[in-house]
């Protein structure tokens, strides 16, 4: 400190506060070269001696913003050392060397001298001066940490100690600025970290009571003591879990409070500065904003049920704007599923208050939470109340709009899926269930609530109409003997009832067929007559827009897309004369694909929020995505788009190749391939290989350039775009990449993903083909880079990508802790999920894992789905000529009706799902996802070779499905 002290003993320049400023810039060198103490050390003498001086004898209000600043940074730097004395104490620990020890001390530097006004730091730091090691910065990673580390009863005091000690730094600066965001920002934070500390530090002692052990871990709750003067309510409170036990530690529930009081102050002055145009807030972004509202929302759906918090949640509601929750009022809607009763009134009170003023931005959302919580037990019928008295609120101000919405969304969602489809996709669940696992009771599961629709509904279409009249005979005559087996449980029943089932089978299969396209006046004439509505056409409304783009007509004639699941082109008219077109699906719940959609968005701020990012035009292609149902919804249709199959498919027709020639060449040389160990994969994967050159879609993106200036731009966005979303994929997750859910843009060359059912590593965690790779980068996307392969730009790319994601790795494990923890998606977290027959089949949409042949499962296609052949005898009668029932999907439309496929586990159960989740999500975001192997943390260059030679491996490769074209 002696040299500290003895720059600002020079005049360096006439300012004291341009002064003050080059001091904190020697600090910032000193951290930014490796010396934290030092830079702590230079921080808290400028703090606590020079800035403390002169600011006494001066009124100049930029020495106040100064040692704001300089308290903002301290306290940042106080965490972050921490973190990195933590690492290095681990690593010693797993070392156990005195080689390495000597390095690790080496490296942290400890303070010399004592310095003025130390009593600040004195509370976190080692007798020595240095600072301590913090329990990892990451509540999902704190497990590990704790078990490693072997924490002592000294180190959890000492942890708690350097939290204090930089939420004291946090508040000094708030009430140096009150308008300081980053302040408030960090001030939350550090709280919320606070409360997780302290629950991680309350689950180990709970689990060390149950394994007899002693009681070690305590942490010195008086420490919280000195800056609570404002907690009496918390105090005066019982503290209650949802159980009603009294388990919750008190410093934990002052730690909510100040949290979600910083939360709201940090968003207020957010909006507020926007509002203002006032840029000084260096570095603020919109992900920054969207981080405190996504753990504002954790702390309040987690915490909200107590009389305390529900009081300062009431007040931060009142203190900031509703614009604020219109980007996550899908996470809002989602949590009235599992909220409790306070909780539930409080999101009623938000949700009028968002439907007054932006009613457009609320009602789709509304009719699909209202959909899917028809029925039900009494809490479900409890939440439908207040979603219904919502939309009651909506009518007074806007009935027309929401009644139009209602209109669209369920004659979208009839369009989506004819009675046709559905009893088609019935019958194939249901001939599955009983003649592959000989199960009655699963079969009437399947169908039974169709033969309810058919009973109870009137039909009101002509489609319907026509349905009815055709088959309506047939499907009541074998429900009639269906219902005489369950009282004379006499199969041949049964076989009674297939022959009328099969028939009506056949001729749906023939139609089906032919089905190209569909016209309006017969499968929703009520949707063709809808015009010149007030509801907002799907994806378009925005706060920020004055004038509302509206549903002027829908064209009447809608697209039949060739895919198993029948998607439709459908187009409307806005009002401001524009064709919007979009994908109508059914079969499948969009959203989690939705939410992803939210992830997308934020990454893409963090890029264009960095100049290096910015300047190379990084960014995913998003697109808008609508859920009208947990079964149905619309996307955003992209134009002038292929699949990176559709475009090897037609290269391979039009040169007259085989389009699957490498697994002809496989199957040639080893016949049983499935079966063969993994090195003999490799030898029989690397023959192909070399036998086929790979060149395709190099030669597809040659071929469809102009010349060779767009050859050359495309290959580089082509390149680019892939780098970006394999680095995304892999902190989500993302799997089951296989050439069909890639598309490629045919004038930019900039690829998009499609189809995001399989998140969280669920891929890689199934029972039958498991992905052993991180992302796609298979020979034929690397051959696509021409010269260069995966040097050059796509290296510098995912470097670049996966730098920018850990430096802002909170914002983004913000988004993914949503994901997680949504009771409307989480069953997806669910790695596999037992049928009848005790077989795993893969949550998620798209070519999920597949179900291995235990009744004669015939070879798979490109689209992941399984044609299931039965052993016909006399008594089961044959649905076609070639005996093929029909289709397995990973969780197809009829089980989601019924519910077959539902979770089994608890909330509890899940809950432990998500931590697990959100914990490996932690370790990649902090370069410990290789953690197992080395014990060591890998820097963004390794961590990004590691994750190439993963997913170039040919070990690796030889062993995915072939259904998701590893060759290619």
């Amino acid at each position: 400190c002696g040299a500290f002290s003895e720059i600002f003993d020079k005049k360096l320049t006439r300012s004291k506060a341009d002064h003050a400023r080059i001091a904190i810039s020697i600090a910032k060198h000193c951290w930014s070269a490796g010396m934290q103490s030092e830079a702590i050390d230079c921080l808290n003498y400028i703090v606590n001696g020079v800035l403390d001086d002169i600011d006494a004898r001066s009124n100049d209000r930029s020495f106040t913003d100064i040692k704001c600043t300089s308290y903002i940074k301290l306290g940042q730097w106080i965490k972050e050392s921490s973190i990195l004395g933590v690492t290095a104490a681990a690593d010693n620990n797993n070392n156990n060397s005195a080689s390495s020890s000597s390095k690790n001390s080496s490296n942290n530097h400890s303070h010399k001298n004592a310095t003025p006004g130390g009593d600040l730091l004195a509370m976190g730091m080692t007798p020595n001066g240095g600072a301590q090691a913090f329990v990892k910065y990451d509540m999902h990673d704190m497990d590990d940490m704790l078990t490693t580390m072997m924490a002592t009863p000294q180190m959890v005091s000492n942890n708690d100690r350097i939290i204090q000690t930089s939420i004291v730094c946090f508040e000094k600066a708030t009430q140096l600025n009150g308008d300081s965001y980053w302040a408030w920002h960090d001030l939350a934070l550090m709280h919320y970290e606070a409360i997780n500390f302290k629950q991680q530090i309350e689950k180990r002692k709970k689990i060390r009571k149950q394994r007899g052990g002693n009681d070690m871990w305590t942490v010195d709750e008086d420490k919280d003591d000195d800056n609570d003067d404002d907690d009496d309510d918390v105090d005066d409170e019982k503290k209650y879990d949802g159980g009603g036990k009294n388990v919750v530690d008190k410093s934990v529930d002052r730690h909510v409070v100040h949290a979600v009081d910083a939360f709201f102050k940090s968003i207020a002055i957010y909006n507020n500065n926007i509002k203002n145009n006032n840029h000084d807030t260096d570095g603020m972004s919109e992900a920054t904003k969207l981080q405190d509202i996504l753990r504002l929302l954790h702390l309040w759906f987690n915490h909200g049920h107590k009389p305390f918090v529900t009081k300062a949640l009431i007040n931060g509601f009142n203190s900031v704007v509703v614009d604020t929750w219109l980007d996550v009022i899908p996470q809002i809607i989602a949590r009235l599923q599992t909220a409790q009763k306070d909780i539930a009134a409080l999101i009623q009170t938000l949700l009028i208050k968002v439907g007054q003023k932006h009613p457009q931005a609320l009602v789709y959302a509304l009719a699909v939470a209202s959909k899917s919580m028809k029925s039900g037990s009494k809490s479900k019928n409890e939440k439908l109340e207040v979603i219904e008295f919502v939309l009651d609120k909506m009518r007074e101000h806007s009935p027309s709009l929401v009644e139009q919405a209602f209109l669209v969304s369920q004659e979208l969602i009839r369009t989506a899926i004819l009675w046709d489809e559905m009893w088609y996709e019935a019958l194939e669940e249901a001939s599955r269930t009983y003649f592959g696992n000989k199960d009655p009771q699963a079969m009437f599961d399947h169908l039974q609530p169709l033969h309810d629709v058919m009973m109870l509904e009137e039909a009101q279409t002509f489609n319907e109409i026509s349905f009815d009249q055709n088959y309506g005979r047939d499907l009541a005559e074998a429900h009639e003997w269906c219902t005489r087996y369950k009282a004379t449980r006499n199969e041949s029943d049964l076989n009674q009832a297939w022959e009328f089932y099969a028939h009506v089978f056949r001729d749906i299969n023939k139609n089906l067929q032919n089905l190209n396209y569909l016209e309006l006046q017969y499968v929703s004439p009520s949707l063709e007559a809808a015009t010149d509505l007030d509801l907002a056409v799907p994806g378009t409304y925005s706060a920020s827009q004055t004038d509302t783009v509206s549903i002027d007509r829908f064209i009447p004639t809608l697209k039949v897309m060739d895919s198993k699941q029948r998607p439709r082109r459908l187009a409307m008219m806005g009002s401001n004369g524009v064709e919007y077109t979009f994908l109508l699906k059914g079969h499948e719940d969009l959203r989690l694909d939705e939410r992803v959609m939210q992830l997308f968005s934020l990454v893409n701020t963090l890029l264009l929020n960095n100049s290096e990012t910015k300047k190379r035009d990084l960014f995913i292609r998003g697109y808008a995505i609508i859920p009208l149902s947990p079964t149905t919804g619309i996307l955003e249709w992209v134009p002038n788009c292929d699949t990176i199959h559709a475009l090897i498919k037609d290269y391979r027709e039009s040169r007259r190749i085989v389009v699957n020639i490498e697994n002809r060449l496989m199957l040639q040389m080893a016949p049983d391939f499935a079966e063969l160990p993994v090195m003999n994969k490799v030898e029989v994967f690397e023959y192909a290989l070399r036998n086929t050159t790979g060149q395709d879609l190099a030669k597809m993106l040659w071929l469809k350039s102009a010349n060779a200036e767009m050859w050359l731009e495309k290959r580089t966005e082509y390149t680019r775009s892939l780098a970006v979303m394999s680095m995304v994929g892999y902190i989500l997750g993302l799997g089951d990449r296989h050439p069909s859910n890639f598309m490629l843009d045919r004038f930019t060359g900039k690829l998009i993903h499609i189809d995001f059912g399989d998140c969280f590593e669920v891929a890689m965690q199934r029972d039958k083909f498991p992905e052993k790779f991180p992302f796609r980068l298979t020979r034929m996307l690397v051959e696509a880079m021409e010269i260069s392969g995966i040097e050059g730009n796509f290296r510098i790319t995912c470097q670049l990508v996966m730098t920018l994601i850990r430096e802002n790795k909170e914002s983004v494990q913000a988004v993914l802790e949503a994901f997680a923890y949504d009771p409307l998606i989480n069953w997806r977290l669910g790695i596999g999920e037992e049928n009848a027959d005790g077989n795993t089949h893969a949550v998620g949409g798209g070519g999920g894992a597949k179900k291995k042949d235990a009744d004669n499962v015939a070879a798979a296609s490109l689209s992941g789905t399984l044609n299931l052949k039965h052993n016909q005898a006399a008594n089961k009668p044959d649905f076609s000529e070639n005996a093929v029932v029909g289709t397995i999907l990973s969780k197809t439309f009829i089980s989601q009706l019924v519910g077959v496929h539902g979770s089994k586990g608890s909330n509890g159960d899940l809950n432990e799902k998500a931590v697990d989740v959100l914990k490996r999500i932690s370790q990649k975001l902090n370069g410990r996802d290789f953690y197992h192997l080395d014990r060591r943390e890998y820097t963004v260059n390794e961590q990004v070779h590691k994750l190439i030679l993963q997913a170039t491996s040919h070990e690796n490769l030889a062993q995915a499905y072939l259904g998701w074209c590893p060759l290619w």
